[in-house]
């Protein structure tokens, strides 16, 4: 095997590197033997335009055989399957669009050979699914899916997703503008369950949906569900919250997704990129502000809070057309507090890290009492956080902060103790040491109660 890859290595025993590299676009390629002047194999006029996850070359042992690409690579081994073409997603054209009437919809392969495949219900497209010839004409709210399949053996490749939205152009809901005329001097956001019910309640599996994004125009300062979505995303949401769980206007948690269901780190409403978000409904909150505005001024004061948008949100999940009452108001883009580098960037402690200064400060920790995932009992009125070693040595957590569940780093009382604690698991492996745990007291008529847990503990600020 010999690797183009212009390091001019030619050592006995390693690794062969040419002195010169191959584009992607394509070029001439050919094998000289010894003499430097007989041609044993070539690609002429040049080898065909190449594609990542997939190799070119020659199927068989000579180099007569039939050439063509392959999928997956495999350097050194026999080749994989012989493909017309790579495999790659289909280009939709528009990939996201509104619309009141029809609207039509065109898909081209990546690279000639493939034969598409498509499904208007949102389901994957397979080798019977229906073929693409013609553009198509929408009349009504679709989640269009199409796939690339090699002609020959059928193997399926990426599959590209579109999501098209058609407005109602009268309202259904007194006080509220057509879904066809409806502007902001907000962005608006659309989730689309086309058809798949209601979003599930917290500790549910996230549901799968889409959500189209609709920015301010900067010229005329407005939003508009007709101009059309900026962005569309598939997502994972839930709804999420303990005491607000039950608010009528829900809180959402919301996962941006790629076309595997994996997360997808994105920018959203100007924030910066990252897959994990929260929809928060500002019900008890009848200023729609208090949250952004306080943490805004904790962000002016140099403490860490989350980065909030306020957006106008359309809710669908009936699978027709967009319509009036599916307006559901004003709510706020969070950050939702988690690891990373674009939210609470903690460093990583490795299994030598024993003692300090390395083990102070900056751990997150997460507060989530039992009824919270299963909608069991839930935790009311707590006002006291304590935290406890429950190792064999006591850690000194005096001073200590931690970010609380507003996204606040605030001061914590401490109470520390030696021994072991009930239900608690074992050393954890990665620290060589329990994690401390968290207590809360959740005071009410009937006394107290308390809800323990045990932090991730492997990260810390430096």
């Amino acid at each position: 095997m010999v690797f183009a890859s212009d390091k001019d290595r030619a050592r006995a025993g390693g690794e062969l590197h040419t002195n010169f590299k191959l584009t992607g676009s394509g070029e001439y390629l050919t094998l000289v033997g010894p003499d430097g002047a007989s041609v044993a194999s070539d690609f002429s006029p040049a080898f065909p335009t190449q594609a990542a996850g997939f190799s070119y070359g020659v199927e068989g042992l000579t180099s007569e055989g039939t050439r063509g690409y392959f999928d997956p690579p495999t350097p050194a081994v026999e080749n994989g399957t012989l493909l017309s073409a790579p495999l790659i997603a289909p280009v939709i054209t528009p990939a996201c669009a509104t619309f009141t009437s029809a609207l039509e919809v065109s898909i081209a392969p990546a690279f000639a050979g493939n034969e598409i495949r498509y499904t208007t219900n949102g389901s994957e497209p397979t080798a019977t699914s229906l073929l693409y010839t013609d553009p198509l004409n929408l009349s009504a709210t679709t989640q269009l899916r199409a796939r690339a399949f090699d002609p020959g053996t059928a193997e399926g490749g990426a599959t590209a997703t579109g999501t098209f939205q058609k407005l109602v152009a009268s309202s259904n809901q007194p006080g509220i503008d057509s879904p066809e005329t409806f502007t902001s001097d907000l962005p608006i956001m659309n989730v689309e369950g086309f058809g798949t019910g209601s979003i599930p309640g917290p500790g549910a599996t996230l549901k799968t949906a889409r959500v189209l994004v609709f920015n301010v125009d900067p010229v005329t300062g407005r939003s508009s569900l007709l101009n059309g979505p900026d962005s569309c995303f598939g997502i994972g949401i839930r709804r999420r919250g303990q005491s607000s769980g039950g608010f009528a206007k829900p809180q959402y948690r919301v996962e941006l997704r790629d076309e595997n269901d994996d997360d997808l780190d994105c920018p959203l409403l100007g924030l910066p990129s990252e897959s994990d978000w929260v929809f928060n409904g500002p019900w008890a909150d009848k200023s729609l502000v208090r949250n952004s505005f306080s943490f805004e001024l904790g962000r002016t004061i140099g403490n860490e809070a989350p980065g909030t948008r306020h957006f106008e949100m359309f809710l669908s999940t009936n699978g027709g057309d967009l319509i009036a009452s599916e307006y559901v108001g004003l709510y706020v883009l969070l950050e939702k507090i988690k690891l990373g580098k674009n939210r609470t960037d903690l460093a990583e402690l490795s299994p030598w890290d024993n003692s300090e200064p390395e083990i102070t400060g900056g751990y997150m920790m997460r507060f989530e009492p039992p009824g919270i995932a299963n909608d069991g009992p839930r935790a009311t009125g707590w006002n006291s956080v304590e935290v406890r070693n429950i190792g064999t040595t006591p850690i000194d957590l005096s001073g200590a902060a931690f970010v609380d569940a507003i996204g606040f780093e605030v001061p914590v009382d401490t109470l520390l103790e030696s021994g072991t604690a009930s239900g608690i698991g074992p050393l954890d492996p990665k620290v060589k040491r329990r994690p401390p745990q968290i207590r809360t007291s959740a005071m009410n008529a009937s006394g107290s109660s308390s809800y323990g847990f045990a932090p991730k503990a492997d990260r810390h600020l430096l």
